[in-house]
């Protein structure tokens, strides 16, 4: 049902009668949420209590305070944000894509270095493609048209990284890092769509809310790649051997993670557990990798440099 306060009453401040049942049975017990409240600042989330209902208790004010400034598009971006903070696994896979933006595939290997700028267009192209990809699938999934299981989905996720980590050590082929960006994007954009529900809201509410969570993951997400470039590329300033090695490391410890995710989101027994991609902070992570290429860059010092590629 839908009720709707009389004219002049405040929306946000109301009485609720309510012993449906309760006056009948008297050990039921009925729950009150709020779903969505896009004036406050409440959409997409996990509904909120408001109320508990007994015999006893069948009269309840509820008050839902002012409205917000900008409505629920501060948190949705927070949301969107937080979302990809906390998706190791998309930041991974990224990785993957990106720690071979500085070369150049040539005959099954990577035999040449591109230059500065032509790393940063090749990484600008490739979360394009990404963001194509996962747009796409973030509205088909959060709308409801497209509902895979959430478990395949994950380890769609995981098999992605496994597939870039493969690429990343030994090309699959020239310029594969950009189809597999918008094709791994259409699953990671499912995985996104899982944190964003349009229960409750209108039709404008839904395409705002689609569009502020989306901002927010591409805020974050480009910060991260913004951070990480740099130091991929002053790695590869001390040299082809040094870089390989970084890139194959890379590669082997990505690799070994995913296959490790897919088979626990496959329930296959194992001897232990690893922590879930929630468990590894994006801040570490970067640190972590400033710190192998400044190491790399220490050791490879007074190495040459392979000419850059055009």
């Amino acid at each position: 049902m839908t009720l709707h306060p009389p004219p002049g009453a405040d929306p946000r401040a109301l009485t609720l009668v309510f012993d449906a049942v309760t006056h009948e049975v008297r050990t039921h017990r009925v729950q009150f949420f709020l779903r969505s409240d896009w004036a406050g600042g409440v959409a997409a989330q996990v509904p909120r209590p408001l109320a508990v209902g007994d015999s006893a208790h069948t009269v309840f004010q509820l008050n839902l305070g002012p409205p917000r400034a900008g409505g629920a598009w501060g948190p949705l971006l927070q949301a969107g944000a937080h979302h990809i903070l906390e998706g190791a696994d998309h930041l991974l896979f990224l990785l993957m894509l990106m720690v071979v933006a500085p070369l150049v595939a040539r005959r099954g290997t990577w035999a040449g270095a591109r230059r500065a700028r032509d790393s940063w267009r090749e990484v600008a192209i490739i979360v394009s493609a990404f963001t194509l990809g996962h747009t796409l699938t973030l509205v088909l999934g959060s709308t409801g048209v497209l509902r895979p299981p959430a478990s395949w989905v994950e380890v769609g996720v995981a098999a992605s990284i496994v597939l870039a980590a493969w690429h990343a050590a030994r090309p699959l082929w020239s310029g594969a890092e950009r189809g597999m960006a918008l094709a791994f994007g259409l699953v990671h954009g499912l995985a996104f769509s899982a944190s964003l529900s349009g229960a409750g809201l209108t039709v404008g509410q839904h395409a705002q809310a689609l569009l502020a969570f989306n901002l927010g993951i591409e805020a974050a997400q480009l910060g991260l790649v913004a951070l990480a470039l740099p130091a991929l590329l002053l790695a590869q300033t001390a040299g082809d051997v040094a870089y390989a090695r970084l890139r194959l490391g890379l590669a082997g410890l990505g690799g070994a993670l995913a296959l490790w995710w897919v088979a626990e989101r496959l329930d296959v027994p194992l001897p232990w557990q690893l922590p879930e991609p929630t468990a590894f902070t994006p801040v570490g992570a970067l640190l972590a990798l400033w710190a192998v290429a400044l190491l790399t860059r220490g050791r490879g010092r007074g190495r040459a440099v392979r000419p850059a590629v055009r």
